[in-house]
């Protein structure tokens, strides 16, 4: 069960980079917003799958 990071509970915090496809802080985020927006995109990273996991392999 996936579960909304808390830096995303307030809108005002974030905000969408549309550029680089990714999700970006604002000034206005607390502490405890910014733990939570590393730890979301630490656990994201670490989930990554590279080019070589994705080939399937003939039987």
């Amino acid at each position: 069960m996936l579960v909304e990071p808390y830096f995303m509970t307030n809108k005002e915090w974030y905000y969408h980079d549309v550029e680089n496809w990714c999700l970006k802080l604002t000034d206005k985020a607390p502490q405890n917003a910014i733990d939570s927006y590393n730890e979301f995109y630490r656990q994201l990273n670490s989930f990554r799958i590279s080019d070589d996991e994705t080939q399937l392999k003939d039987e």
